[in-house]
């Protein structure tokens, strides 16, 4: 969007003209090739593996949890307590 309107950046730059500078020299879409290499590293490695990372530490929790339904039976118990409390 910066790119299209020509937004610039305040101080410009040595590159390319005050209206035309990108915020981040890494995301620079005057050269498009590295700029899209880097988006699609993000999307198809970066976003997976963090993805993954939080899975398995939620499959771990999930594993070594001794009580597997003592968060559902304090749900279950609080939604009552506010039901009798606006009776």
């Amino acid at each position: 969007l910066q790119y299209t309107m020509r937004i610039g950046t305040l101080d410009g730059c040595a590159e390319y003209p005050r209206d035309e500078c990108p915020i981040y020299s890494v995301f620079d879409w005057h050269k498009g090739g590295s700029t899209l290499f880097l988006g699609a590293m993000l999307v198809l490695v970066a976003c997976p593996t963090v993805m993954s990372i939080f899975g398995f530490l939620g499959w771990l929790r999930d594993r070594f949890d001794e009580d597997p339904t003592a968060l559902t039976e304090w749900e279950d118990s609080e939604s009552e307590e506010s039901e009798t409390e606006l009776s």
